[in-house]
């Protein structure tokens, strides 16, 4: 900067008071234009700070992990970042180009010279607009705006994903405090046993074998429940960190309710249909399928040739008879062959395009699979939601009849009903979970929301064989 400024303070000394306006005028515009071009953009990253709420529902941990501040949906915007980059760069290929140029020097001046000055300071504006190129530039804007077009798609996907993974942390806490009300339920029913257990060994009742195995399995119970415990704190730490709330361990979490009653799903080939013309990930790879051929057409039309159009307006410090104020021009710059470096590039991007099909077909052959998998997987567990059911009312009936019997003192069995009423419970806990996983997993693959479920609080595949996909990323 103080070069810049020692060059304007020698600039105004030089030729004509006209000149030296010019020259100042020139001089003044670059430096505005140096000290702009000092500003660097920081992009800056937000934080929350808001705890959680509590009690805490699954579509608030959604929210909660699915915002632009959490690395996984970071990392995707930045790529749609990236992508806008290239399409700006494309853009600009048509971009107005102007500059100054100042140029300061001294010469020897021939004795027969017009203008004996020794000083030939030159200053000028140079604008110049590119018109045509042959469809070079549109190949590479048609890249360009597919690769922007692909990372939406891929976005998409990221967040779905993210809300697939809370949903089974925020559902594997839930479980862990089920199974510790489950092992309390069993230490505190077995601690009366081998208490009687002491009495009757006391007594002569019972061998010292007996007791020694009563009090066996009590120490395993408790060591199950201690580890329960651990697995409590775990399970909640992993929550916090799907959610990037690192460190917030949620204390009351409550499980959504999701209707599964009379679920029909459609027959697979309809899903895989579906799947086929909506899922995210498929149509990213699509979108990359077709910039990958536009790059490569754009690649081939590098060496055809350019017109633009350019203007100089320019003022000296000697007068010449040969050099004029300004001067317009329309430029054709025509290749007279197409070199090495341009053939290599248009093999690379055909390698490129090669491979972008080879990861279609795999992709598509492996999105056939999940469908089927998670389909296979949904009836399954739908089919066992109805025997658990069943059996909940056995567990239940047997409780209510072990606990009148207890109170009647004709049977002492009544904690070993109470224990597996709470088995019974956790197992259709994790059924249902499991089932609404698989529902968002299979939502997921046929391009829905899986979002969508915990807020509907219904699953809900029609006969459609094809979604509501389009061309545009939403």
């Amino acid at each position: 900067m103080a070069d810049l400024s020692l060059l304007r303070s020698r600039a105004l000394s030089w030729g004509n008071p006209r000149q030296r306006s010019l020259i100042a005028a020139l001089l003044l515009v670059t430096l505005a234009w140096a000290g702009a071009s000092t500003a660097t953009d920081t992009p800056v990253v937000e934080t929350t700070t808001a705890t959680l709420p509590s009690p805490l529902h699954l579509l608030q941990a959604i929210d909660v992990g699915t915002t632009d501040v959490h690395p996984e949906i970071l990392l995707a915007r930045a790529r749609q970042a990236s992508a806008a980059a290239q399409m700006l760069r494309a853009e600009s290929a048509y971009a107005l180009e102007a500059e100054i140029n100042l140029e300061a020097a001294r010469i020897e001046p021939a004795s027969n010279a017009f203008d004996a000055s020794p000083n030939d300071h030159k200053a000028s504006l140079n604008i110049r607009k590119p018109l045509y190129d042959f469809g070079y530039t549109s190949s590479r804007l048609e890249a360009a705006q597919t690769g922007v077009d692909a990372e939406q798609f891929e976005y998409r996907h990221a967040l779905a994903q993210q809300q697939i993974e809370i949903s089974r942390s925020f559902f594997d806490a839930i479980l862990s405090d089920i199974k510790f009300a489950w092992d309390n339920e069993a230490m505190a029913i077995l601690y009366v046993q081998v208490d009687k257990t002491r009495d009757r060994f006391d007594l002569k009742q019972v061998s010292e074998v007996e007791l020694l195995k009563a009090e066996t399995d009590y120490q395993q119970l408790l060591t199950t429940r201690r580890n329960t415990e651990i697995l409590q704190r775990i399970s909640r730490a992993q929550l916090a960190e799907s959610i990037n709330r690192p460190g917030e361990l949620s204390a009351e979490l409550v499980a959504p309710e999701i209707e599964f009653k009379n679920l029909q799903l459609p027959d697979p080939e309809i899903l895989i249909q579906r799947a086929m013309a909506t899922n995210f990930e498929l149509r990213a790879q699509l979108k990359r399928v077709e910039a990958t051929a536009s790059a490569m057409d754009a690649a081939r039309k590098k060496s055809r040739p350019t017109l633009a159009a350019e203007i100089e307006v320019a003022d000296y410090s000697r007068e010449l008879p040969s050099r004029e104020d300004w001067r317009a021009a329309v430029n054709l710059k025509i290749p007279l062959y197409e070199n090495a470096l341009v053939k290599s590039e248009v093999a690379e991007k055909r390698a490129l395009w090669l491979a972008q099909q080879a990861q279609l077909t795999r992709l598509q052959s492996e999105l056939r699979r999940q469908v089927y998998s998670r389909w296979m997987a949904l009836n399954d567990f739908i089919t066992k939601s109805a025997e658990l059911e069943t059996a909940a009312q056995a567990a239940e009936r047997t409780l209510d009849k072990r606990r009148g019997e207890y109170e009647l003192e004709l049977r002492t069995d009544y904690g070993d009903a109470l224990v597996n009423t709470s088995r019974v419970r956790y197992q259709q806990a994790k059924n249902s979970f499991d089932m609404i996983i698989a529902a968002m997993q299979l939502a997921l693959l046929t391009g829905e929301s899986p979002r969508s479920i915990i807020e509907k609080g219904r699953v809900n595949f029609d006969n459609r064989a094809t979604g509501e996909a389009d061309d545009k990323p939403g």
